[in-house]
């Protein structure tokens, strides 16, 4: 099992899994910043769990694909690199 896990491995899954671990633990310790009067707080976990779920199906049909793990972790990384240069606040 191990093995396997090493082996599938990618930027985007890691990227992916961090964004629901973040997403889920802002809800769990940080309650009172999720829980406002009209939530939003509820929405944008709830969109970053789906990004990070998205995320790792994207992920899937890319290593079907594109079968060179080296080129497969570049075409992510510009991927995740894409979506961060979009979001970052400026």
């Amino acid at each position: 099992m191990k093995k396997f896990i090493l082996k599938k491995l990618s930027v985007l899954f890691i990227f992916s899994l961090l964004s629901i671990i973040m997403c889920l633990a802002i809800m769990i310790f940080d309650f009172k910043a999720v829980n406002d009067p009209f939530g939003y707080g509820f929405i944008a976990m709830a969109v970053g769990i789906g990004i990070g779920l998205f995320g790792i199906f994207i992920d899937f049909l890319l290593a079907l694909i594109i079968k060179n793990k080296v080129i497969l972790n570049i075409t992510e990384l510009i991927i995740v690199s894409l979506f961060l240069y979009s979001v970052w606040p400026n």
